[in-house]
């Protein structure tokens, strides 16, 4: 029983902010490939706790991210261009899923962390390939994937 409050509590406190900012990463990556301009990151909502440079760490670090880009600075600007910005946070989420999972196997097989972390990651990532709008009005990776798809 300690183990599985363990492994939730490090889920929630550890695994779903470093997967919010490594899926923040792969979006930015792709905008900057692209010659993009980053405006801000926000990792959580809420409340800003911490502000450095574009990056604001919200109260509820824990749940959401999310990035955003003058739209108008891409070098190039067209359907797959933009089908890779909105797929670049699931790959970059994927890549590091595969990564960690190989240094579990290597270093550490038998740790019960790695399951933990699998869940969460893949609920990272099938919760952002939904296709929903959220309250604000801004639209899941899944719902822009299917904007520029169609």
């Amino acid at each position: 029983m300690l183990n599985e409050i363990a492994g939730y509590a490090i889920g929630l406190l550890f695994f779903c902010p470093f997967n919010s900012i490594v899926h923040e990463l792969g979006h930015i990556f792709f905008v900057k490939l692209f010659g993009g301009k980053i405006t801000s990151i926000d990792i959580g909502y809420g409340n800003v706790w911490l502000r450095f440079r574009k990056w604001k760490v919200r109260q509820y670090f824990f749940m959401y991210g999310s990035m955003t880009f003058k739209e108008d600075s891409l070098a190039i600007n067209n359907r797959a261009v933009r089908l890779l910005i909105d797929a670049g946070g699931i790959l970059a989420n994927i890549v590091i899923l595969i990564l960690v999972i190989s240094l579990f196997n290597h270093y550490a097989p038998g740790n019960f962390i790695k399951g933990y972390y699998i869940g969460f990651t893949a609920t990272l990532i099938i919760s952002v390939l939904l296709p929903y709008s959220l309250p604000d009005g801004t639209d899941s990776d899944g719902k822009s994937l299917l904007k520029h798809l169609s």
